[in-house]
Parts: structure tokens; sequence; C-alpha cells
């Protein structure tokens, strides 16, 4: 092992495996399992380090965006209700369960990205607002946060048509989707199922910089004689496979299972031991 590959795993960047760099990427930004999420003191590191880090976005009722994930505040934060109905002034009264910061605004995040040095580390917003419910100012103002740091993030979502209607605009950012709320409509049993709802998930956004695939659904497929990664790259995008970690019952057979598919990335909440888990495989 070279001793850019012993610290890209001690830091918890990437894994080498059959001769490939797999990033690990930073889900909810958090660097250990042990970390509460969305802790903006880990973003300048992850920027230094060159890492793949994940926030989610949803839209509050100014307007504005926030680091949540759920659409209620009562098991993310020590509020209660609909993010939806926050305004930024109540929001930075919260406080992240188990932590001393209010999850943070977008903005926040942005302007962080923006004070850093330039490097090849990306910034994955996961969409958690559906399309029904962006606002024109909801829209603009994420066109404001994002346009001076577009070229160093990527914007993905599980409804593709919220994510490019968000992306339109905003030169240099990039798109991903995640097919996981379709696959659970599906009955994806059999061989030709499963082949046609690859097919499809390709057909509705060929032009996607990255796919995030569930590991189960990976297996899944693999099991059925199918590598779903080998249609989804075929324009070249970025395969992520969430979320592993090392307590994930059998993680360690879904790891191998997704990177001999070819993934170029894994999302999980203890990079580092991930890649210990990996080494020790």
């Amino acid at each position: 092992m070279s001793d850019r590959q012993r610290d890209d795993a001690d830091q918890g960047v990437a894994i080498e495996a059959d001769g490939r760099r797999v990033l690990l990427k930073w889900h909810k930004l958090r660097r250990a399992a042990s970390e509460p999420p969305f802790a903006i003191a880990n973003l300048p590191a992850g920027l230094a380090l060159g890492a793949s880090m994940e926030i989610d976005v949803r839209l509050i009722a100014d307007g504005n965006w926030i680091c949540l994930h759920d659409d209620v505040l009562d098991e993310e934060t020590d509020g209660k209700g609909p993010v939806a109905e926050l305004d930024t002034t109540a929001a930075r009264r919260l406080h992240i369960a188990g932590a001393s910061y209010p999850p943070p605004l977008l903005t926040d995040m942005t302007a962080a990205v923006a004070a850093a040095p330039a490097s090849d580390a990306c910034l994955q917003l996961d969409l958690k607002e559906p399309a029904a419910t962006l606002t024109e100012a909801g829209v603009a103002r994420f066109a404001e946060a994002i346009a001076p740091v577009a070229d160093r993030c990527l914007l993905s979502g599980t409804e593709y048509d919220a994510v490019t209607r968000l992306a339109a605009g905003i030169p240099g950012l990039r798109v991903g989707f995640d097919p996981c709320d379709m696959a659970e409509t599906r009955d994806l049993t059999s061989r030709a199922a499963m082949a046609a709802f690859i097919d499809e998930v390709f057909a509705i956004a060929p032009e996607a910089n990255a796919f995030y695939l569930y590991h189960r659904f990976v297996s899944a497929a693999l099991r059925l004689g199918i590598n779903p990664l080998e249609t989804l790259k075929q324009n070249g995008a970025m395969i992520d496979v969430w979320t592993l970690d090392p307590d994930t019952p059998g993680g360690r057979d879904s790891l191998a299972d997704a990177i001999g598919a070819g993934a170029d990335q894994i999302t999980t909440n203890d990079p580092p031991g991930l890649a210990r888990l990996w080494a020790g495989g």
C-alpha cells in the first residue's frame, strides 16, 4: 500500500480496490459514526482532503434552505413540527439532536466552500424536497446560494424533475438521480423486470453525472445476473452505492458486491471504519 493509499484510508477519503481508488462519501458530513450530522466544522477538512461529502437540503418557509433529512423537526433537532413552517430566525434557534450547533443553512455551507482553497472535493446536495413543494422564491434562493460554488457541488434527488428544475440556469452544477423511490413501487424479483427497470432509470436521466443506488438493490440485481452499473455508466456517470457502515448486516459482502460491480463511491457514516473493514476482509 502506498503512502497516499494509507492516508486515504486513515482519513476516510478512499479505499484501494482492484487497482481502483473508490471514494468514501461522508454521509451527512460525518467523519465518524459517533458524530452528529451536518457538522459544518468537518467541511474545511473534507475540502482540503479532496473528500466526497453529502448534506441533505430542505426548503423552509421564507425561501431559504436548511440541512435536514426529515420533513419534521422532532427527531433531528430539539424542535417540533414541520420543517416547511420554519423561517430563518426560528431555524437559528434550533439545535441538532445531540449537538450544540443549529442545523446549518445552505448558505452557511456554500460560504464555507467558497472560503476554502480549490480542491477535487465534491459536496453533494441530496434534495429532500419534492417537485410539488418547490417555490419560485426557493428556486431563486437556491441559485443564489449555489452559483458561486456550483463547480464544486452536485445536486441529486429521488425526483429527477425537481433536481433539473433547481439546477437549470446554474452553470457548472452537476446533477444526479437516485431511483430508490421508484424501485420500492416495483416487483423486481425477475431478471426481465430488473433489466427493464434499469433501462427505465437510465432513460429518465441519460445526461446525469451520477446515479445513487441502494446497496441491497445492487446485490439483488447481481444475484439475478445483472450488473446495473454497466447500463448506468454508459454515458460516463459516476456510481455511488449507499449506505454501508461497518455494522451494516452483511456489510462486508455488500461492500464487495458494490466494488466488484464497479462502484466509484460508497456512502458511509463511518469512513475510516469502513476502510478498516475493507482492509481486514
